[in-house]
């Protein structure tokens, strides 16, 4: 039905718009929280863009729901605001066959949720553990400086490179 497809658009609209948003904010927020490493010296340039995409799993797995909620709300105060959902009600379209509607939508992003944080974002996760561990090993030898007796530490020993 065309009223139906107009109120899945206006959602989609709505969820797409936030999505966008909300995303900008998360992912620049973790990109300038690994700058600040990489100002440290515990990160480098290649290993924040391997973080940064194996973050985008975590990222939505956290953002689609709430997302998701925020477009229905939005859309459907935007529509009952400007009083077409009372047009749809003088017409005969029920809330019931507008939730019914939206549930289509609504469960695959649901399944698409689920599949995203019991499968891929543990991967993720892993996936990151094993960048931050090669970043560790690798900033060890890079305090060694070629040419030069160095104190690596507390202790009593010399280190030439």
């Amino acid at each position: 039905m065309i009223v139906f497809r107009y109120l899945n658009q206006e959602v989609q609209r709505a969820f797409l718009a936030i999505l966008a948003v909300l995303f900008l904010i998360f992912f620049s927020q973790r990109l300038v929280y690994y700058f600040a490493d990489v100002g440290d010296g515990d990160l480098r340039w290649l290993a924040v863009f391997k973080l940064l995409l194996f973050y985008l799993p975590v990222l939505a797995s956290l953002l689609l729901p709430l997302t998701l909620f925020l477009a229905i709300v939005l859309a459907m105060g935007r529509l009952y605001v400007e009083h077409e959902m009372t047009v749809l009600h003088a017409t005969g379209v029920s809330e019931r066959d507008v939730l019914r509607n939206l549930m289509k939508p609504v469960m695959v992003l649901v399944l698409a949720t689920a599949a995203i944080t019991l499968f891929i974002t543990p991967w993720s996760l892993s996936k990151q553990q094993d960048v931050f561990a090669q970043e560790s090993a690798q900033a060890d030898f890079n305090l060694l400086s070629p040419g030069r007796f160095q104190n690596p530490g507390r202790g009593n020993s010399v280190v030439y490179v």
